[in-house]
């Protein structure tokens, strides 16, 4: 096993125990959003809402996104996926990397929830593929000609 996978292994373990120092660094490193703000609308979710919105990967995921085709420029990166409900038929992903401890933008990017609890992303250089799994949401980046080159492996961030 390389250091690489190692290191990505570790750091899945880590986010999946949630109980040692390194994952309370990490924890750290990735602040959760701002509060909202009082005076809105009742915003308490009943069982079934709660169920609904897990199931459409609305939410914070943490976790890797590993190369999968080297040699190439693609470096394996800690993950921060913000997903937010745009529309009615659209989410919205603001994916981060960690660098140094702290949280660096990489881009938002419009998604179609699909059938069942999957999401769909597409850019021009790639489409990428997410499926919902309880407190999981896993998948990968596909070139045009299908070829994967991203292995995404997240946990729900509570």
């Amino acid at each position: 096993m390389t250091q690489s996978l190692r290191i990505a292994a570790l750091i899945t373990g880590l986010l999946l125990v949630g109980c040692s120092k390194e994952d309370s660094r990490l924890r750290a490193a990735t602040p959760p959003p701002p509060p909202a703000s009082g005076g809105g609308p009742d915003t308490t979710l009943t069982a079934t809402d709660s169920a609904r919105l897990a199931s459409t990967g609305i939410g914070v995921w943490r976790g890797t996104s590993t190369c999968t085709k080297r040699p190439s420029a693609c470096h394996d990166e800690i993950v921060v996926y913000r997903i937010t409900r745009t529309t009615a038929d659209s989410l919205s992903m603001d994916a981060r990397k960690i660098v140094n401890g702290q949280e660096e933008e990489m881009g938002v990017i419009a998604c179609d929830p699909t059938s069942g609890p999957r999401i769909t992303c597409r850019m021009p250089n790639g489409t990428w593929h997410f499926t919902v799994r309880g407190d999981s949401l896993v998948g990968d980046l596909r070139l045009p000609d299908a070829t994967q080159f991203r292995d995404i492996r997240t946990v729900r961030s509570h």
